[in-house]
């Protein structure tokens, strides 16, 4: 240990000789062990970092599937009873709904993520509040009847200024009075690590609470994410064996509205991002990411091995007479991989400096939304340990070449010598000509692959869309935040587009219930009269609801073409507010 010791201070006096070369390699190091840091925060965050429940690994995510569409899909409530109350295999089943919120405290109001809950919703996940408490069964019984709620740690914290007698207080959420009746713990964001919520209400108040109304008593619309506890001694097969049976039995006592149907059973730590599909395309998109940030390190440690190549060069004498009285090749090898390690250690830190600008850029680049996604990027320690044995493994890598270099059995000629010798001269030029062959070589394979990527994107952005919004405008709308009724939100939508239509500069306006080409749509399951579907046939269409004049405004017609005198804009409204909200149902054509 004190030998060590002894390395890493000679270590320490060498890096200050050359305090050019050494600074050049500490920037480049720290460049590459940061953007890894960086997006290894990002996996840990979304893929790795533990759910903050008891006994994760006996919770599974329950799905709904469909013969033809997806195989893990949401459930509707009605399912959702059946599965709860005649199943046998799991302790609790609990079922929740994220959907944005619009949210009123101490302070102005703000549009946030919440979720509706079942009330054994924390029950099932074995999570206590920090005060209060959590919901009660007669809080869930009867739709409409009990306006209560549980906020995060987060909102309590910077929404309420972490008042301690928040419990009993009153916020309205949508324009509605809710009491307050507890706070999740420090640490808890529910199940999906890409989103955090900022409350949770019983499903019993899915009409105030929510900013569309769901069909509650309807088979066919699917609205809530299952989450059970198996019981003890119950596998997953097992318990999936068994729900097989009750999906059967549900099929022959509701042959029209739940034919195809069926009941997936999946592992919590495969359902991270909402669905195994989702969570399958998040660790592909990361592992990529990782290998080109891994690939930019690799470049790094390269270009700092032939440095501490050449330096190496120049110390032969000192390394011959080392030998000559009487280090071992080993303990020579020690000394240049602690300094190489040492120059990494110190690029690490700087690197964390470097992935934390990253991170802000990262979050910065999210995308907008109707609500702020609230993911949360920390240098914990699993991140600090991945970039210390980074850092390590980085100056290993950059130091073996100078190492290797040091165990040739030709060291102790060198003592003759005045300079390097011819042969020594060519031998660290081979070393040299190798480590820049393979930096130019891996350089170009980056650069193929962003060429690539680049290519891709202008292929997909030069798709014709088959429509026109080169001048358009969208302004989201959601009256589902206040509380209207029919003949306001008629009134209200009619004023909107008049008004809008009537702005100087405006062409037409319209309005929409989902944005063209846009991550969530409606749905249909369509029945037609006189047509029996295939076993394997799914009849769901995607559905918009759009106002007279929205295929005018979308300039959508039977050869689209830009417009040369196109110097006035076009408004779409993005509507989506209770009064004209339809949920999925049967459909005649």
């Amino acid at each position: 240990m004190r030998s060590l010791a002894y390395d890493l201070r000679y270590a320490v006096r060498m890096l200050r000789r050359g305090p050019g070369a050494t600074l050049a390699a500490v920037v480049v190091m720290a460049l590459g062990i940061g953007a890894n840091t960086a997006i290894f925060s990002l996996v840990n965050a979304l893929l790795l970092h533990p759910l903050n429940v008891t006994q994760p690994e006996r919770l599974v995510s329950v799905y709904t599937s469909q013969i033809g569409g997806r195989l893990h899909g949401n459930s509707s409530y009605p399912d959702y009873l059946d599965y709860k109350e005649r199943n046998e295999v799991f302790s609790v089943l609990a079922a929740q709904s994220y959907a944005p919120m619009a949210l009123k405290g101490f302070g102005p109001p703000s549009v946030v993520m919440g979720q509706l809950v079942s009330w054994d919703y924390f029950a099932a996940l074995g999570v206590e509040p920090e005060l209060g408490r959590t919901f009660l069964p007669e809080e869930d019984e009867t739709f409409g009847t009990h306006p209560v709620v549980i906020l995060s740690h987060v909102t309590w914290e910077q929404q309420f200024g972490s008042d301690p007698a928040i419990v009993g207080a009153t916020v309205r959420i949508n324009d509605y009075p809710f009491i307050v009746i507890g706070v999740a713990p420090q640490g808890f964001k529910g199940l999906v690590t890409a989103v955090e919520p900022a409350l949770w209400a019983p499903l019993a108040m899915a009409e105030r609470a929510l900013p569309y109304t769901p069909n509650i008593e309807s088979r066919i619309d699917p609205w809530l994410q299952l989450v059970g506890r198996l019981r003890p001694g119950i596998a997953v097969s097992g318990a999936q064996a068994a729900l097989d049976v009750l999906a059967a039995n549900l099929v022959l006592e509701y042959p029209d509205l739940n034919r195809g149907k069926g009941i997936v059973l999946e592992e919590l730590d495969s359902s991270r991002l909402s669905t195994p599909e989702a969570t399958d395309g998040a660790r592909t998109i990361m592992t990529i990411l990782m290998g080109v940030v891994g690939f930019v390190l690799l470049i790094a440690c390269l270009n700092v091995a032939a440095v501490q190549l050449a330096r190496a060069s120049r110390r032969r004498r000192e390394i011959a007479l080392r030998q000559a009285l009487g280090a071992s090749r080993w303990r020579i090898v020690r000394q240049l991989l602690v300094e190489s390690v040492a120059l990494a250690l110190v690029a690490g830190a700087v690197g964390l400096w470097v992935a934390a600008l990253a991170i802000d850029a990262l979050q910065a680049l999210q995308p907008q939304t109707e609500f702020p996604l609230r993911t949360h990027l920390p240098l914990d320690g699993r991140v600090l340990g991945f970039t210390f044995l980074l850092s390590v493994t980085a100056g290993v890598l950059s130091g073996l070449a100078p190492a290797l270099q040091a165990l040739r059995p030709s060291q102790s000629a060198a003592l003759k010598e005045h300079g390097i010798s011819l042969s020594q001269g060519r031998s660290s030029a081979r070393w040299q000509s190798a480590l820049v062959v393979a930096q130019i070589a891996l350089s170009l394979a980056l650069l193929s692959g962003a060429g690539l990527l680049m290519r891709s994107l202008h292929n997909a952005l030069a798709i014709d869309p088959g429509f026109d919004l080169r001048n358009g405008v969208v302004l989201p709308l959601n009256l589902g935040f206040s509380q209207h009724d029919e003949a306001e939100g008629e009134a209200l939508r009619a004023e909107l587009l008049d008004r809008a239509a009537a702005l100087p500069g405006v062409e037409s306006a319209a309005l929409a219930a989902f944005i063209p080409l846009g991550a969530i749509h409606g749905h249909h399951d369509v029945y037609v009269e006189g047509y029996e579907p295939a076993p394997d046939e799914f009849m769901l269409v995607k559905r918009n609801m759009v106002s007279a004049g929205y295929f005018e405004t979308m300039d959508i017609r039977s050869t689209n073409r830009w417009r040369a005198d196109s110097g006035r804009a076009e408004i779409l409204l993005a509507a989506a507010f209770r009064p004209i909200s339809v949920p999925p149902t049967r459909s005649s054509v």
